[in-house]
Order: structure tokens, then sequence, then C-alpha cells
């Protein structure tokens, strides 16, 4: 999460503090990355007040949100940090909680090499896969 250069810093210090900066915010920038889809999608709308959010939130295509921040059209932006960090004029304030988080990269993965072993013991997952 970021916001334009000398502007103050939200507090997320907690889940309910990042939802009431969301409620609060007078209009929000979103990546149209998979990342951003699920903000828009699932976790402003898991929080409350989706339409809330919705009315003042924006998905920014072909442009990092980064840059809406940081030229003032947003006052509050999402993207990948490291999207972030190369855009003079904004300021990062810092990632969203975990349990707010979601990758479409961080699902667990089935080892599609070997097969599973059926066991009714978990020691053979104590064991490399090699």
């Amino acid at each position: 999460m970021a916001v334009s250069a000398g502007s103050p810093k939200p507090d997320i210090s907690s889940v309910e503090a990042f939802k009431r900066t969301l409620l609060n915010a007078n209009s929000i920038a979103y990546s149209d990355s998979a990342n951003g889809v699920y903000l828009s999608t699932v976790l402003f709308p898991s929080l409350g007040g989706a339409g809330q959010t919705k009315d003042q939130s924006r998905m920014i295509p072909a442009e990092p949100a980064g840059g809406v921040v940081a030229k003032g059209e947003a006052e509050i932006g999402f993207q990948q940090m490291s999207e972030f960090m190369p855009v003079p004029g904004g300021a990062i304030v810092g990632p969203i909680w975990r349990n707010c988080r979601r990758s479409p990269c961080s699902r667990p993965m089935r080892n599609t090499v070997m097969p599973r072993r059926r066991s009714s013991s978990f020691s053979h997952r104590r064991k490399p896969l090699l």
C-alpha cells in the first residue's frame, strides 16, 4: 500500500485500522493484475463496506498504480511493492495484513513428477523427494 510522498501515512496497524483506512479514503487505485482483481472482488467485499470502496476505487490499466498515487490522482494505491519502489513521488506505507493477502502463486503445488504415496503414516513427508 502506498500514498503520495509527503502525505500522512494512514494507520494499517491492524485489520480493523486497515478497513477504516479504506472506508475513509477519498480514492483508491489498484493495478490491473491478478492482485488487483483479488482486491476488488474478494478483499474489499470481505472487509465490509464493499459498496463504498467500489465507488471510490478504480483499476488502473497499462500504468503503474504508484504513478497515479504519486501524481495525486488517487489517495491510496495498491500494487506489488517492487513496482512502487522505482516510482518517484510515492511513499510506501507497508504491506497489507498477511491474513488479507492472497497471491495467485501462493497455492500449494502438487508434485507432478512423483505420485504421492498413500500411507496412514506421514513419515514419508520428512524425506526429501529427489
